[in-house]
């Protein structure tokens, strides 16, 4: 069992915004019943996905871009996350959660590593549209590369000392 000191611990929500968890504007949505209530065309792979009908990612062209409804709640664009993190808060450690287990959450988890802060993933406050397979593996290489990936509770208990 770790232990967290809340007073040099972070809760970072990665791509929480309307683009992925509202029904009535996302364009590349979590699945309905796990939601509750741009990407760039230039790199080939990305292209491809957009033009595959039958990838989850499809018709990403339409994803975050500037001044849609899906970017209202962005917490990365135009930030200088590390030295609010660092400078400001005092943090070290960054317990993550968020979307998409698969690749913005994978993504932010190995910034976060190579920059030496302490990762904690909150495993039951990260998924994926990607589905269940992927999302599971995305947990197990986090936890096997980055950080810890951990259930609420144990985070909680962690924070408790």
């Amino acid at each position: 069992m770790i232990t967290l000191d809340p007073t040099t611990t972070a809760v970072l929500a990665v791509d929480m915004h309307r683009g992925h968890l509202d029904p009535a504007v996302a364009t590349l949505p979590l699945q309905a019943e796990r939601c509750g209530s741009a990407e760039i065309l230039a790199n080939p792979f990305w292209k491809a996905i957009h033009d595959d009908p039958t990838k989850a990612r499809k018709g990403m062209s339409r994803h975050n871009l500037a001044g849609s409804p899906g970017t209202e709640i962005s917490p990365f664009h135009a930030t200088d996350l590390e030295f609010v993190l660092r400078r400001r808060l005092g943090a070290d450690t960054l317990i993550l959660a968020g979307i998409n287990t698969t690749s913005c959450v994978l993504c932010t988890s190995f910034e976060a590593t190579n920059r030496d802060f302490r990762v904690i993933v909150a495993a039951d406050a990260v998924d994926s549209m990607d589905g269940e397979e992927m999302h599971r593996f995305a947990l197990r290489l986090m936890a096997a590369t980055v950080g810890w990936t951990l259930p609420n509770a144990d985070i909680v208990k962690a924070l408790r000392g």
